[in-house]
């Protein structure tokens, strides 16, 4: 059983990488053309920026036992996500076409958030539902705001934006407001000193702009 203690990091790549093994002879062969050789050339760009290289490696005896279980286990209850079905030639034309078009849709934003004008209006949503941020509406952001809110008053001589304060003191604004943080007294007994320390906290005038980097120094 030691042999496939992977930890918690590696346990989700390590089933991915043995059921690639499993299948990858199954895949359908790669169709030339534009879109393929788009696909590619992104590909190429990131596993060059973001160094794919140092990661890569033959799969040991462990994978190959892993990838040895998952072939003999029933495919029944729980175990049917192991049952994967490959791509066939349609579905994986598909999928490098959405890469591609993600790709090019990410270049063009990215474009305009770099452009002088940049568009504050965006909507504040959670990042794991998708819905709009409100006080309450999610534990892990009502944990999330309480650890930032604790972080910044740390020291409380110290100026912060505007944008950041106006933000944390209308989240806790309304007394009505289901925060989960209040099922713990002691919890929200800080938040609570830690907002008054908020509201006497210096900001940063709005005119300021953080110095550029000086590029002719090494």
């Amino acid at each position: 059983m030691k042999a496939f203690r992977f930890g918690a990091r590696s346990f989700l790549p390590n089933f991915t990488y043995a059921e690639a093994m499993l299948h990858q002879r199954r895949f359908p062969a790669d169709t030339p053309g534009l879109e393929f050789e788009e696909y590619q050339h992104h590909i190429a760009e990131l596993s060059k920026e973001e160094g794919w290289d140092q990661y890569r490696r033959k799969p040991g005896i462990r994978l190959h036992l892993l990838a040895g279980l998952i072939a003999i286990l029933p495919k029944i209850g729980t175990l049917k996500m192991l049952d994967i079905k490959g791509p066939t030639a349609d579905t994986e034309e598909a999928y490098i076409a959405s890469v591609n078009l993600s790709t090019a849709a990410l270049a063009i934003s990215l474009q305009r958030l770099m452009g002088p004008q940049i568009d504050t209006g965006l909507a504040d949503r959670d990042l794991d539902t998708g819905v709009q941020v409100v006080p309450g509406g999610y534990p892990l952001t009502d944990k999330t705001y309480a650890q930032l809110l604790a972080r910044i008053t740390r020291d409380s001589t110290e100026q912060i934006p505007a944008g950041l304060k106006q933000d944390i003191i209308a989240y806790y604004a309304d007394p009505a407001a289901p925060i989960s943080t209040q099922k713990k007294p002691k919890e929200w007994v800080a938040v609570q000193a830690q907002l008054r320390l908020l509201n006497g906290m210096k900001t940063i005038p709005e005119e300021y702009r953080a110095p550029a980097p000086d590029r002719g120094s090494k």
